[in-house]
């Protein structure tokens, strides 16, 4: 018997799907089934987080069926032999018995569950029939909690079991039992460990808002009643000890050091949101109503108040028994955030969805960057600790702390000696392979176990303490002198990043890059670790998960995230692609490429044409009769902001910008985000019916390129002027282009990967532009690519599947300008 699944014919779609989304929803299972990662294109408006759901949900379901047929099937087998002698409705008896007990944990958890759902509906009726308002109201307790900077020095001691370590001379076995000991106060993860660890979706996204989305998008299917959710956030999205928060004041590394400072305190002392090992029913109440009920973030956060249970902890609780886990990037990306959290990827889905920018987020995760000022006030506090407790360190913490302060004192004067031999230079910077940086250092770090002294930093919190005692000896020192203190010292995150930055150096020296920097008018010296090659980052998720599913609304070219992320893996093993079509008919979309202009000037956008003010004077003729045949909104990308000015300097004294303003009112992208929203809305008002409409200028890459919604009247014409190849100069980009060179050559293959990346980075940004419109199935738009490269093959290839399948090339302007009227005619009644 096959145990094999074949994807289902009916996928519990909450409706009759299109057939896009029933090759997405087939490819996605398959991709599961075959324990092999997908990169999955969806186009907005197509439904894609219902086909996320429905496929991985039914998946879900199919396997925990075969696995109670796997069960059976060997249960029946070993029971065979085992009795006999016994007739088979016996052997049937002890079969379904088995199970039972196999299964009851389950049953358990499902029935109370059932319960609390049905409680949870009742209080709605009855809220309901009382006609009470549904609305959220924040709810604030106040805590109990000491503000920071109250406690007197023995606060920031070090511990007695700091700096315990494999050199103590401890076996493991003791050193366990010690840690056992000392944590005994919070056991509510190492209880978790014992729960089963379902097999479960892990599915991530840019922002809590487009978390929720995924979680209402669950609620309108069938699957809603039996799935488990659980959303994760941050101990700063979470937490509602409000007065530990305010006493921090914002800072995310106070707060976390804190938080864990609270979980070790005496009864009394500890916070009063997170239940103590005798209060265990407490938490393990709060994980079920987690478990019952579909939450978003924002929902935990109310349902922690409503409680007096910590979010934060409650929802980590919640994890193993979960089939849907909900978390930003950050969490997932970051290996060291997963194991905080306690999260195990082995044999889990993972989705990570608006995945058009995970290469570029990977790569700014693990880019680590530390000042000299930093750098000094780091140094200033661990000799300041140093002193005031050096009688109370035990061996280990002696050396850990030493350690610490020679490499600080070795940076420091790395970057004094940097300065000074380039005094008279102006804006400089310097690129070198992070091994010679490390020679640069040798003296306070080839000795150096760098994980080892993390490690201790991590379990020791021995940041926290340092910053702690100087800002505490600052504030006595301003009291003194009757003044308020105005230099407050936040040792914490300097601490940290150069932690983090040490630890970067660790990595394949060929895999990054140092960027060491001064500006012409400052001494503060910056060390920059920019990370060249993400796949080893990603390759842990990708070993451990069972499948990792990549979806975007744009996410081509898709060569850059199977080179980049897939590398390591084998051809059979390679990620499945599906670039979906549109749900929009065909006749729906009208793609042209406009070579030339009114004068037939060559449109040919490239930084060495920037000056050419005829073929600018021709783009502005050519986007004026386009005003005058386009009906409603256009929406007009290019490249950037300095081609922006220029143009709008060259058609005000030309006067070109005052014809554009007699069939089209004008709008530019303003640089400040907070002039965003009054441009939109003044645009959208100017496209509303009974108005002639306008043309909005963005920039490619900028604001109102990603995240907007520009669907119906908005933008019934979407024109990219130029490819907007990023800056060939900049340092980064260079580095992350030989590299990728580098390695093609190495595996011997054809294309250059350092040109392709050039390529893919701009036409991933034109493709995101473009995304802006044609956002339903009933929705139409004209789109006009204004450069005569558009014309390449090579490049149309580059385009998503539905776009480059309807690209066509007219041989003059006024061809251009008849098939956009033709359009036009064919869907506005007049």
């Amino acid at each position: 018997m096959s145990l094999a699944l074949e994807p289902p014919d009916d996928f519990n779609h909450p409706y009759k799907p299109y057939d896009i989304q029933s090759d997405l929803m087939r490819h996605v299972y398959k991709a599961i089934e075959c324990s092999r990662p997908a990169i999955v294109e969806s186009p907005t408006g197509t439904g894609k987080s219902l086909s996320l759901i429905c496929s991985t949900l039914s998946w879900l379901r199919d396997n925990t069926a075969r696995a109670q047929t796997v069960v059976r099937a060997d249960l029946q087998a070993q029971l065979a032999h085992t009795l006999s002698d016994e007739p088979a409705w016996v052997i049937e008896q002890e079969i379904a018995r088995r199970l039972r007990e196999l299964t009851q944990a389950e049953q358990d958890l499902t029935d109370r569950l059932t319960a609390l759902r049905e409680k949870e509906a009742n209080i709605k009726r009855a809220k309901a029939r009382a006609n009470h308002t549904n609305k959220r109201q924040k709810v604030s307790h106040e805590s109990e909690t000491s503000p920071v900077g109250d406690a007197d020095e023995e606060k920031f001691a070090p511990d007695e079991q700091d700096g315990e370590g494999e050199d103590d001379g401890l076996t493991p076995e003791v050193r366990q039992m010690m840690h056992s000991y000392h944590n005994r106060g919070n056991r509510h993860s190492s209880d978790a460990d014992d729960e089963p660890d379902v097999t479960k979706v892990y599915y991530a996204s840019r922002t809590h808002s487009q978390l929720a989305q995924f979680v209402q998008e669950i609620r309108k299917t069938s699957f809603a009643d039996t799935t488990r959710i659980v959303p994760l956030g941050s101990r700063a999205s979470l937490c509602i000890n409000d007065k530990l928060k305010k006493a921090c004041g914002g800072n995310t590394e106070t707060l976390n050091e804190r938080c864990l400072e609270l979980q070790k305190a005496e009864k009394g002392s500890r916070c009063e949101f997170l239940p103590s090992q005798e209060e265990e029913d407490k938490m393990i109440g709060f994980r079920d109503r987690i478990l019952a009920t579909t939450l978003d973030l924002e929902d935990l956060e109310d349902l922690g108040r409503a409680t007096h249970v910590c979010p934060y902890y409650g929802s980590r609780r919640a994890i193993r028994q979960a089939h849907v886990v909900t978390l930003p990037y950050n969490m997932l990306l970051q290996h060291a955030a997963r194991e905080s959290l306690g999260i195990s990827l082995k044999g889990h889905i993972v989705i990570i969805d608006e995945a058009h920018n995970l290469i570029d987020t990977v790569l700014s995760i693990n880019t680590v960057s530390i000042a000299s000022t930093s750098i000094s006030n780091a140094l200033s506090g661990v000799q300041l600790y140093l002193q005031r407790f050096k009688t109370r360190l035990k061996g280990s913490n002696t050396v850990y702390l030493k350690q610490l302060l020679a490499i600080f004192r070795r940076l420091e004067a790395y970057c004094i000696t940097w300065s000074e031999s380039r005094q008279n230079a102006k804006a400089i910077e310097e690129l070198m392979l992070p091994k010679a940086l490390m020679e640069d250092l040798q003296g306070s770090i080839d000795q150096v176990d760098l994980h080892k002294l993390a490690a201790y930093m991590k379990t020791s919190k021995i940041a926290h303490k340092i910053s702690g005692y100087a800002n505490m000896q600052a504030e006595k020192q301003a009291r003194a002198q009757q003044k308020p203190n105005k230099h407050k010292v936040l040792l914490v995150n300097a601490v940290y990043q150069i932690q983090s930055f040490l630890l970067a150096l660790t990595n394949p020296s060929r895999d990054g890059r140092i960027i060491v920097s001064r500006a012409a008018d400052s001494s503060n010296v910056s060390l920059r670790y920019l990370l060249l090659n993400p796949a080893d980052s990603f390759r842990s998720i990708v070993d451990d998960a069972r499948s990792v599913i990549l979806a975007g609304g744009t996410m081509s070219p898709l060569s850059d995230f199977d080179n980049q992320l897939f590398g390591h893996l084998a051809a059979d093993q390679k990620p499945m692609a599906l670039s979906c079509g549109h749900v929009v008919p065909r006749q729906n979309i009208s793609v042209s490429v406009i070579r030339s202009g009114p004068t037939k000037q060559d449109f040919r956008f490239t930084y060495e044409n920037r000056d050419n003010l005829a073929m600018l004077q021709d783009l502005g003729s050519a986007i004026a009769t386009l005003a005058r045949v386009c009906p409603a909104g256009i929406v007009c990308f290019v490249p950037s902001y300095a081609f922006l000015d220029k143009l709008q300097a060259v058609w005000k004294s030309s006067g070109m910008i005052e014809r554009i303003r007699k069939n089209k009112l004008i709008f530019m992208e303003p640089k400040t985000a907070g002039e965003v929203d009054a441009v939109l809305k003044g645009y959208s008002t100017a496209n509303s019916s009974g108005n002639k409409g306008a043309i909005l200028f963005a920039v490619v890459g900028a604001k109102l390129s990603e995240g907007i919604n520009f669907a119906d009247d908005m933008a019934r014409a979407v024109i990219i002027v130029g490819i907007p190849y990023p800056n060939a100069a900049s340092t980064e980009l260079k580095e992350r282009m030989h590299h990728l060179s580098a390695e093609s050559k190495k595996r011997k293959e054809i294309t250059d990967g350092g040109d392709q990346l050039y390529s893919n980075l701009a036409f991933r940004a034109v493709n995101q532009s473009i995304g802006r419109a044609i956002r339903h199935a009933n929705d139409w738009a004209s789109i006009l690519l204004i450069d005569t490269r558009y014309a390449t093959p090579a490049l149309q290839a580059k385009l998503p599947q539905w776009i480059a399948s309807e690209v066509q090339v007219p041989e003059s302007f006024g061809l251009v300008l008849q098939k956009t009227a033709r359009f036009r005619s064919s869907h506005v009644v007049t």
